[in-house]
């Protein structure tokens, strides 16, 4: 797609909104890290810490935080000024997926693209030159360095991309099965949010122990990427890797949501209350009360299923019967049931000084049953 193309065809959907200047996107960068800063450190509080969420999920939000990183530099300098980083409004406030899968496509290319740039010295040396005579940078001297950059930061290891895998954790074993915790990442196309997942699970000992990662681990590796780098109804996704490996069993998946992320910036950028009803409630606390044009309400929450019991079924391909997990969902729980959910935890962390600026529960639906974790001007975060 052409960069006059790309800018037409969604220049009127605010899934792919740009901002107005380059100074924009460098204070959208910094209210990103700043976000992303307060998030890891609310896995550091009492009731996280210690668990293998609070050792896993920063990882993935360092990874998430590279990743902005090498954004910034994709974008900076740009002398046509016809590409720009699109950013959703509606119920994210994150790059658009398409920017992460557009990652995954450059990193692919990284080794070529190397080759193609001039020695980073005589770059440097250039733009100095033109600074003593000019007085002012070159643009395109700066453009080539940024490129250059962003280049060399594509390291499979280090970006949050589209799927992320993470790390293979093995447990205590029991009598006939192996036990095991394993947590990846993935970007979802649909609302422009990262996830992270963790799922423990139990292995047959007649097979290979996957941590010995021969083939069958490689198998397990492609059901997982397969089928969750998606965001289908967690039970769904659960049930999914149950049916693809007869000898793997999930016995429980916790998939944490990030998002949406509110600030004034991005909120006076465009009307999305159509979108979003939480939106126009943000706008009016942040607007009166906000102290830093870079204050932000971040929601974010998990969603987890797990096994209640095992049960033999049979089919065509299967008359001997195989067992499959039954997961719980509970019928009285009507969001949870909607989600394919056991159990739902919401949270959303703001500024210390906005919450009691917060006008009646009814003005934002569930507002009680959020657990609400504050920060103040210095960024350290505390529980309520």
């Amino acid at each position: 797609m052409s960069d006059e193309s790309r800018k037409s065809r969604f220049e009127d959907d605010p899934n792919y909104a740009t901002l107005a200047h380059e100074g924009d996107y460098d204070r959208y960068f910094e209210l990103l890290r700043r976000a992303f800063s307060g998030l890891v450190s609310c896995f550091a509080l009492e009731g996280l810490k210690g668990s293998f969420e609070s050792q896993t999920t920063p990882g993935f939000l360092d990874k998430l935080l590279y990743s902005v990183d090498a954004l910034r530099l994709r974008y900076a300098h740009n002398p046509s000024h016809h590409r720009s980083l699109w950013v959703d409004l509606t119920q994210s406030g994150f790059p658009n997926a398409t920017e992460i899968s557009q990652l995954e496509v450059a990193m692919l290319a990284q080794q070529d693209q190397l080759r193609k740039f001039r020695p980073f010295t005589l770059v440097r040396a250039e733009l100095l030159d033109h600074l003593m005579k000019k007085h002012e940078d070159s643009e395109e001297l700066l453009w080539e360095l940024s490129q250059r950059c962003f280049a060399e930061m594509l390291h499979p290891f280090r970006l949050f991309l589209p799927f992320t895998p993470g790390t293979l954790v093995r447990g205590e074993d029991k009598e006939s099965v192996r036990s095991y915790v394993y947590s990846w990442g993935c970007y979802d196309f649909k609302h422009n949010r990262p996830y992270v997942h963790i799922m423990e699970f139990e292995q047959d000992k007649d097979e290979p122990p996957l941590d010995e990662q021969g083939e069958h681990y490689d198998r397990f590796l492609e059901v997982v990427r397969s089928e969750g780098s998606r965001v289908p109804k967690i039970n769904i996704l659960a049930m999914a890797i149950d049916d693809a490996i007869e000898a793997i069993r999930p016995m429980s998946i916790k998939r944490t949501c990030v998002g949406p992320l509110y600030s004034r910036m991005l909120l006076e950028t465009e009307d999305v209350s159509a979108f979003d009803p939480h939106a126009p409630v943000f706008h009016e606390l942040l607007g009166s009360y906000g102290r830093d044009p870079l204050d932000f309400v971040l929601q974010f929450h998990d969603e987890v299923v797990f096994s209640k019991r095992q049960q033999l079924t049979r089919s065509v391909f299967a008359p001997q019967g195989r067992l499959r997990q039954v997961f719980f969902v509970p019928e009285a729980d009507s969001e949870a049931y909607e989600k394919g959910a056991s159990v739902i935890h919401r949270y959303v962390l703001l500024p210390h000084f906005l919450l009691q600026h917060v006008p009646e529960v009814e003005a934002i639906p569930d507002w009680k049953n959020w657990t609400k974790l504050t920060y103040n001007d210095r960024g350290v975060v505390n529980g309520i």
